[in-house]
């Protein structure tokens, strides 16, 4: 369920968590911000917060004050200091892995076809995946292995510095990197879909998790990169860096028309 606007509150259900919990307590609900910073969660979907090891510890005042405490930014609370339903920015990746990239991946899967179509009968034939993760990657394959891509993809592929960590707790940037390159071949000769940008993020959560990181940082190190104090993404722009050799672009928009010249769907010759 998407969430919009400002969500007022009654005597009733004086928190969303409230007004969620009147709809069902047996089923997890998750309203998605139309934004992409907010979202909101019933008790039962609270209850199944996990840790960085995979544990279900729930999103409480207990475990916001201990081992989610570099969330509590993130997670609104009730006057007693518990979960109001409120899990904002990164903090829904504890409860949802997918809350802010493929909500509806697994629906998708099953008929991505629909895509394509409905991008076409409006009129668009090309598209920007802002923020393609590696979750998302099968549905373009199997388009294009089908040959029911009818659009002309550009992947900015992006990478959650807090999800890829070295054993040492440290942003494993060497791994993105190669992950991104490795995805950049995969398409490197696919006449439809590019997967040559990575996205950096000028978010919230970025700067939060981030924050940590302070010049010179290892992706300026390593990859020439200039970093700001809050990110060493965020600074990067678009300019291309010899050893890293992928542009990095900042926040791009979801999708683009094409000029009247390439507005005819294109045929999908790529199996």
């Amino acid at each position: 369920m998407e969430l919009y606007g400002r969500q007022s509150t009654d005597a009733r259900h004086p928190t969303l968590r409230a007004a969620l919990d009147a709809a069902s307590t047996k089923v997890r609900i998750q309203l998605l911000g139309n934004d992409g910073h907010h979202g909101a969660f019933n008790s039962l979907a609270l209850s199944q917060a996990k840790n960085a090891q995979g544990e279900t510890i729930s999103l409480s005042k207990a475990t916001l004050a201990g081992e989610f405490a570099a969330y509590k930014p993130f997670v609104g609370v009730d006057g007693v200091g518990e979960p109001n339903g409120a899990v904002n920015e990164d903090a829904r990746y504890l409860i949802d892995t997918h809350s802010m990239l493929y909500s509806d991946l697994e629906a998708v899967s099953k008929v991505p076809e629909r895509i394509p179509q409905r991008l076409n009968s409006v009129g668009i034939t090309a598209i920007l995946d802002a923020m393609a993760s590696r979750d998302g990657l099968p549905i373009y394959d199997e388009l294009s292995s089908s040959g029911k891509l009818t659009v002309r993809v550009t992947l900015a592929q992006f990478y959650d510095p807090s999800r890829t960590l070295t054993p040492r707790g440290d942003i494993d940037y060497d791994s993105i990197v190669d992950q991104a390159r490795t995805v950049r071949a995969k398409y490197a000769e696919n006449p439809l879909i590019h997967a040559d940008v990575i996205n950096c993020l000028r978010m919230g959560f970025s700067r939060a998790i981030l924050s940590r990181c302070r010049p010179p940082c290892p992706m300026q190190q390593r990859y020439g990169r200039f970093c700001s104090p809050s990110s060493p993404w965020t600074r990067a722009g678009t300019r291309a860096s010899p050893a890293m050799s992928i542009p990095l672009r900042s926040h791009a928009p979801t999708c683009v028309r094409t000029p009247a010249s390439m507005r005819r769907p294109p045929t999908s010759t790529h199996s």
